[in-house]
């Protein structure tokens, strides 16, 4: 029987704010001290408030309240997808440039990510990237357009790997998806991990000059509702994400499906 899963992907520009701040765990802390970048710092801050403030909603609690883990299910170190204990919902956080988002699924394994083009080495990674029937569709590709469809190979693969907790560990050249100009779905994967489902959405929330895409592992359709967070994020709560939280249940007429 075929089942379908649904998403929430809430995008917000990197701030760096001490009430944010305080919902960092020691752990958390920890790294953004490492960061020499202050755009680093904005990006990790608001990516975690944003996960926190999404799970406080969904279990009743306050952002600060929230626990978040990083054990990998694959060798238990803590450089794992995130989580948060006792809550049935997926997440996947991703970053880049001056775009943070956290896609939200109550359904199956999630894996989201966004790249910004211009910093996309698509001339010196594309060998180790691109399947073989991956390749020969990119090398007909115009020269000017092969940046943005590498970075739509990109993402997909990332997205998926995310999704299967195994992240770059795999490599990308393992995983067949679509034509970058074509629905994105997954074609073969030469070290699947098991025979679920695989369902991947192209995302546009990032706007011009940015890929992006998600994907979930144990649905075969996604429907994925994007949206923008332009105000300042409220660690006490923001009534959009509470609204689009909702949406995962309720559903929603202008979701994006992708099949």
């Amino acid at each position: 029987m075929a089942s379908a899963a649904r998403g929430v992907v809430l995008w917000a520009a990197p701030v760096d704010r001490p009430e944010l701040r305080d919902l960092l765990d020691e752990r958390e802390r920890h790294r953004y001290g490492g960061y020499r970048e202050p755009a680093d710092r904005a990006r990790l801050v608001t990516g975690r408030a944003l996960l926190r403030m999404t799970a406080g909603h969904l279990l009743s609690r306050p952002a600060a309240a929230v626990r978040v883990e990083l054990d990998c299910r694959h060798c238990g170190r803590e450089h794992g997808k995130p989580y948060v204990p006792g809550l049935a919902a997926s997440f996947s956080v991703s970053h880049s440039a001056d775009r943070v988002a956290l896609l939200v699924c109550v359904a199956g394994e999630v894996g989201l990510d966004v790249q910004e083009l211009r910093r996309v080495r698509h001339e010196s990674l594309a060998d180790r990237v691109l399947s073989g029937p991956e390749a020969l569709r990119f090398a007909t590709v115009p020269p000017r357009a092969r940046r943005a469809a590498f970075g739509r190979y990109w993402c997909r693969k990332e997205a998926l790997l995310k999704a299967s907790g195994h992240g770059l560990a795999l490599p990308m050249s393992s995983v067949t998806v679509s034509a970058h100009d074509a629905p994105a779905r997954l074609l073969d994967w030469t070290r699947r991990p098991d025979n679920r489902p695989v369902a991947l959405a192209d995302l546009v929330g990032a706007g011009p000059g940015y890929a992006a895409a998600a994907a979930v592992i144990g649905a075969d359709r996604v429907r994925v509702t994007e949206h923008q967070l332009s105000g300042a994020l409220d660690p006490d709560g923001s009534r959009l994400i509470l609204a689009t939280l909702r949406e995962l249940h309720a559903g929603a007429e202008d979701d994006r499906v992708c099949t």
